[in-house]
């Protein structure tokens, strides 16, 4: 699951962000294109990105990310900071882990980079 996919996925009652706990993750190569990058800038939920990029750090996968506290421009032109975009949200893949519903404290199985999301007879709410 790359953290795309995670900033667009929610709990089951709409809780966000989902709170990532990581067991395992890659970092891919994939080819940077600014301007897709640019059209994805009004897509992203901000903080979302920002709270799990924090996570991650404090989970010890990698040196903290200086990401500015507000999302840039769609018309940014600064490559260094698209670039980093690109990076965290194309490049960083979740292998295993789990999500959490930050209102019904729900937890998902991510499992070989797919995030389990359909829960099963009398599981919403249950951790």
């Amino acid at each position: 699951m790359r953290l795309l996919t995670h900033n667009l996925l929610c709990g089951p009652k709409g809780g966000y962000p989902l709170k990532l706990k990581v067991d395992s993750l890659e970092e891919l190569e994939a080819e940077f294109d600014g301007e897709y990058v640019k059209r994805l800038i009004g897509k992203i939920e901000w903080n979302g990105l920002l709270s799990v990029l924090n996570d991650l750090h404090m989970q010890g996968f990698f040196k903290e990310i200086q990401m500015p506290a507000d999302p840039p421009p769609f018309d940014c032109e600064d490559e260094e900071l698209l670039k980093m975009l690109h990076h965290v949200l194309n490049e960083i893949k979740v292998i295993d882990g789990q999500l959490e519903c930050p209102d019904t404290h729900a937890t998902f199985t991510v499992k070989d980079g797919i995030p389990k999301m359909i829960f099963e007879d009398g599981d919403v709410g249950n951790k």
